[in-house]
């Protein structure tokens, strides 16, 4: 089985409900945390989710890393 690591970095941290959104959504995958501001993720789905909820709330990030071993 291969192992799935997606690094995505934060650009501009938002204030409020919206990084609350996003907070939320790091804790349900259990993303972990490898630089500030930057999350890895361990499933595809799960950095898609994440990705998806930045563009609708307007939240610049960088995917700084990807890895399929």
């Amino acid at each position: 089985m291969s192992k799935v690591a997606i690094q995505i970095k934060v650009v501009d941290v938002p204030e409020g409900w919206m990084w609350k959104e996003l907070r939320q959504i790091i804790e349900d995958v259990q993303a972990s945390t490898c630089e500030v501001k930057t999350y890895e993720f361990h499933a595809h789905g799960d950095s898609i989710v994440f990705q998806t909820k930045c563009d609708d709330l307007g939240v610049k990030y960088q995917v700084v890393h990807e890895s399929d071993d």
